[in-house]
């Protein structure tokens, strides 16, 4: 796997799944530069290096082209800046931290050229296939494309339109491809997360007025809809880390609803369907479930106590079988930043 280290060095760390094994040999792949500022990027969750295409594809400022998409094969004569998007010492990366989302064998990615502002750019790794996708907001505004989420062949996001309102979008990699796909007029300023679910997307924090909340959606204005009333937890990390689904299909995610604070809720995509749980802990301040992960027919995730300590707990969807896992005295899962390592499976 490719790391990002302190400085702008890139290692390269290798080994085998051998039980019980230690620390994994790693090698410098290339020298990117001297040691640069601090960026927002750095400890942000969604600064995560994506493959795409058998390349690796992160953010990097090499001390003269400012920060700037690149790309690595794991070699020294691989690993170089795709293009210089914003000429000079600018760089294309501002503030802003959308995420990078690979749709086959393509990145998408938000980037300012310093012309267009902050806009959707989608690359093949090659400077001639790295191009504008389409200007959102005309001229030197930036529609701030957010929440870029790959599925079913296409990238989902948030964007500023023509109109001012954020709305949702879809796209193809092509400006005839990409398009609006949230009712006319509803904001989806607020909206933190998208899931793939079977056939449709769920979407956390989404809509606005009485209508904000968990939403659905199937790729068309039509069939993006409002589900339930309910806040999904954001505890300032990767917000995918806090949901993750069923093998039904159906949502497990930490959110609150009307009556309390962030707890188990679980979703098929219906209002009806849409229920909470289990209150682990009543009240205002709720369990606040995160780190889920897949295991098997269930999800793993941690949720406080109350104690200010946290909690390893199972779920099958069902309030029964919503239960504890037993550590050993004095044990605890450590409440990182990071996901739980596993496959799914």
């Amino acid at each position: 796997r490719l790391q990002t280290a302190i400085g702008v060095s890139l290692l390269l760390s290798f080994g085998f799944a051998t039980p019980g094994a230690h620390a994994q040999p790693e090698y410098q792949v290339a020298d990117l530069g001297p040691p640069v500022a601090f960026h927002y990027d750095d400890w942000n969750a969604t600064n995560a290096i994506v493959e795409a295409n058998g390349l690796m594809f992160f953010f990097q400022n090499d001390g003269s082209n400012g920060r700037e998409l690149w790309r690595s094969d794991g070699t020294a004569l691989g690993t170089f800046m795709v293009r210089d998007l914003c000429p000079g010492s600018c760089g294309s990366r501002s503030w802003f931290r959308g995420p990078l989302a690979a749709v086959r064998d393509r990145l998408f990615f938000a980037a300012n050229d310093g012309v267009h502002g902050l806009e959707l750019w989608v690359t093949d790794g090659t400077a001639l296939g790295t191009t504008l996708v389409l200007d959102l907001q005309p001229g030197w505004e930036s529609s701030f494309p957010a929440v870029l989420t790959a599925a079913s062949g296409q990238l989902f996001f948030t964007a500023r339109g023509a109109n001012d309102v954020v709305a949702l979008w879809r796209s193809d990699g092509t400006a005839k491809g990409t398009y609006r796909i949230s009712p006319e007029g509803v904001s989806f300023v607020s909206l933190t997360a998208i899931h793939p679910g079977p056939g449709f997307l769920y979407l956390c924090d989404a809509g606005s007025g009485a209508e904000e909340g968990l939403w659905r959606s199937d790729g068309t204005p039509g069939g993006t809809t409002f589900l339930a009333p309910l806040r999904c937890f954001d505890p300032y990390i990767d917000h995918s880390s806090n949901a993750a689904l069923l093998p039904t299909g159906d949502l497990l995610v930490s959110a609150a609803g009307a009556l309390g604070g962030e707890e188990l809720w679980r979703s098929d995509g219906t209002p009806g369907g849409t229920t909470l749980v289990a209150d682990l802990r009543p009240g205002d301040i709720g369990s606040q479930p995160m780190h889920f992960a897949r295991l098997g027919a269930e999800v793993v995730f941690t949720a406080g106590n109350g104690a200010g300590e946290a909690s390893l707990y199972r779920s099958d969807g069902t309030t029964p079988g919503t239960t504890a896992v037993a550590l050993r005295p004095g044990a605890s899962p450590y409440p990182s930043f990071g996901p739980w390592a596993g496959d799914g499976a």
